[in-house]
């Protein structure tokens, strides 16, 4: 069950990405608040799209079925022992670690079509589509015969995705042995490479479905950060949680949470070096907070999740968002000084476009780390937006952007240009 996305189609466009800058307030008077946004078009050899929810696919509840999906295939003892209970399954011999399973859009289409059909029409059909479909022929009628190893598990009644998931696990009580437990051979198959997950609540008996359809088709995605999502776990807290794959095996050099722009250092919780699950538990809020996920692997690459766009926590205060594209506002006003360990990344001729909300800047500077202005814009009498052109003729590197005033002193913080 998971949740907005987890992998993607292979995209070689031009992406529009938004990002904020975020600052730190400081105990000394604020002249003014300051809006600075990353405007970039930028393209890419990576694969973008399915990294990022598309059309409402997935919900927060399949993501989260999609992550501890991956955290027990790549970590199966380790799960078993965190979220399932001590019991004589998920051994090493029978179940071995496998890779990770990436998410597929059609899949997920072809899943939560039949999680609303139960919900609203049948209640649990043994696989069958309300209307007497069988269930192969509904997952190819989405997955375009993509391959011909497809399988499927589905659940009712549990609220959460660690839930269903102990459900799948467990398949009965007792739990039957590896090798004759369907639902949880499913999960451990090797064969399977892509998976949608869906998820309805309805009227029908037991109101809460879940499914998981798998593929053995290739993957169109290469991101790291295979999936990520949050759970509430504890009680006022909320636990962040992604699932990292590099087939090389090396451990990143760097896994953190990026939570209304605050850094907050990521753990491994169960795998082996390069192939497992990372999680951070921090106090829960009272409302919507936007997040991503920012690892470096070992060969210093940097991969993001999503690729565009934040994650919203859901469920968390009243939340009811899953996903946002917009430019998200984290309202923290701009005191003198540099702001907290600002990463910002655009791509060859990006704008980056500094909004003032009144205050008395004159000019907003362009400089190198050392301090050598490269380009001056002045702030518009309306106080409105000053907009800079970055072109091709900026290199790659981190540079110095100053926000000056008539007294000339300045804010500063740091923009990084990626080619």
């Amino acid at each position: 069950m998971i949740g907005k996305m987890c992998a993607g189609r292979p995209l070689r466009l031009c992406v529009r990405a938004h990002s904020m800058v975020l600052f730190e307030c400081m105990s000394i008077p604020i002249r003014h608040r300051l809006l600075v946004f990353l405007l970039a078009c930028c393209c890419s050899g990576r694969s973008l799209a399915e990294t990022d929810p598309t059309g409402g696919y997935p919900n927060w509840h399949e993501r989260g079925l999609l992550v501890l999906t991956n955290a027990c295939r790549m970590a199966p003892q380790a799960f078993r022992d965190a979220y399932i209970g001590l019991y004589s399954i998920l051994l090493p011999a029978s179940s071995p670690a496998v890779a990770p399973v990436y998410w597929n859009y059609d899949l997920n289409r072809a899943a939560r079509f039949l999680a609303k059909d139960m919900a609203n029409n049948c209640g649990l059909n043994n696989h069958l589509s309300c209307d007497g479909t069988d269930w192969s022929t509904r997952v190819q009628s989405y997955y375009n015969n993509k391959s011909s190893t497809i399988a499927e598990n589905i659940a009712t009644g549990r609220e959460s995705p660690q839930g269903t998931m102990r459900q799948w696990i467990l398949d009965g009580n007792p739990p039957p042995s590896d090798g004759n437990a369907g639902h949880r051979d499913n999960i451990m198959n090797a064969s399977y490479r892509e998976l949608g997950c869906g998820y309805a609540y309805g009227q029908q008996d037991y109101n809460h479905f879940w499914v998981e359809d798998f593929g053995g088709g290739a993957p169109e995605v290469d991101n790291h950060i295979v999936c990520g999502t949050h759970f509430f776990l504890k009680e006022d807290s909320t636990t962040f949680m992604t699932a990292y794959y590099d087939s090389t095996g090396q451990a990143p050099l760097s896994a953190e949470l990026v939570l209304n722009g605050i850094r907050h250092d990521m753990s491994m919780e169960m795998g082996t070096t390069g192939k497992g699950a990372f999680s951070v538990t921090l106090p829960a809020s009272n409302g919507c907070r936007y997040y991503y996920f920012d690892f470096v692997d070992g060969n210093q690459g940097e991969w993001r999740y999503p690729e565009a766009g934040y994650l919203a926590t859901y469920g968390e205060g009243g939340c009811t968002e899953y996903y946002s594209t917009d430019i998200v506002r984290w309202d923290a006003p701009v005191s003198r000084g540099m702001p907290v360990r600002p990463r910002f990344f655009i791509g060859p001729g990006a704008r980056l476009t500094v909004r003032l909300e009144g205050g008395d800047a004159t000019n907003v500077d362009l400089c190198t780390l050392a301090g050598r202005r490269l380009l001056s814009r002045r702030v518009p009498p309306d106080r409105g937006a000053v907009t800079i052109g970055l072109g091709a003729c900026f290199s790659a590197g981190v540079y110095c952007a100053h926000l000056r005033y008539a007294d000339g002193s300045s804010t500063r913080f740091h923009v990084a240009i990626e080619r």
